[in-house]
């Protein structure tokens, strides 16, 4: 972890507990951390950290990975999904499927059926934002990536960040983009209006996953935010949970 006087892990599972916070992430398999969680009932998405590619060189490698990492811990530690890899760029792309089945075959030998293995991918993997409905795969690797999980049933984990959208484009509207009353849009292809930037966002990736063959894969928010000096926006998670967005689930 980075940063100073930072507490405890079991003291953050407490504090997730006496907050009611159901959900984490971690970003790789940190043993004090995952013993921490232990009958804590707290849905847990695990990144494999930096093994992505030692992943995919063997079903081996694999197997050994959930054999140190999820097979003691599983079911104590509530792991809903693995992400293999967080916003994988450049020539790894071509890792993250095949570390995705070899892991899906580790976990089935394992006698481990009640894990969904993905990966979690920042906003640019969508070549089109506007209007939602010509959302489109960017990466040509992302359609095999969206095949395989329909096949699976596991959903795509999605980094969703309005505020990197308004950076880029100053022209957005503020209020748009932090869930506050503003001009609607409408997309003219699916009829559609929508109030804020967020919604357009998971819309645009919904339909690249219908472009993909994959229009039958949820997808899952593993990532959100706005700065804490990008300007006070204390209500943007709350306004993020009440997103009419299609079968939205925000960890």
């Amino acid at each position: 972890m980075v940063g100073n006087n930072l507490p405890s892990r079991s003291e953050v599972v407490h504090m997730y507990i006496s907050k009611g916070i159901k959900r984490m992430r971690i970003y790789y398999p940190d043993k004090e951390a995952l013993n921490a969680l232990r009958n804590s009932g707290i849905a847990l998405i695990l990144d494999v950290g930096d093994q992505l590619s030692n992943l995919a060189a063997s079903s081996s490698n694999a197997a050994a990975w959930v054999r140190d990492n999820i097979s003691p811990y599983y079911p104590a530690v509530n792991i809903k999904y693995i992400a293999v890899g967080n916003e994988v760029v450049g020539g790894t792309t071509e890792s993250i499927l095949p570390a995705m089945r070899n892991v899906n075959s580790a976990l089935a030998a394992a006698g481990i059926g009640g894990i969904k293995v993905s990966t979690a991918v920042k906003s640019d993997v969508i070549a089109n934002y506007y209007p939602p409905s010509a959302g489109v795969f960017a990466y040509t690797y992302m359609n095999g990536i969206a095949q395989y999980l329909a096949s699976t049933g596991a959903p795509l984990l999605a980094n969703v960040y309005p505020y990197f959208a308004y950076k880029d484009k100053p022209c957005i509207n503020l209020n748009y983009a932090t869930f506050r009353v503003s001009p609607t849009e409408r997309d003219q292809n699916n009829g559609l209006t929508y109030t804020n930037l967020f919604d357009a966002m998971m819309h645009a990736i919904y339909a690249a996953l219908e472009k993909a063959g994959a229009g039958n894969v949820n997808v899952v928010v593993s990532e959100s935010g706005w700065p804490s000096a990008g300007g006070v926006f204390p209500c943007f998670f709350f306004e993020m949970k009440q997103s009419s967005a299609p079968s939205l689930n925000i960890w």
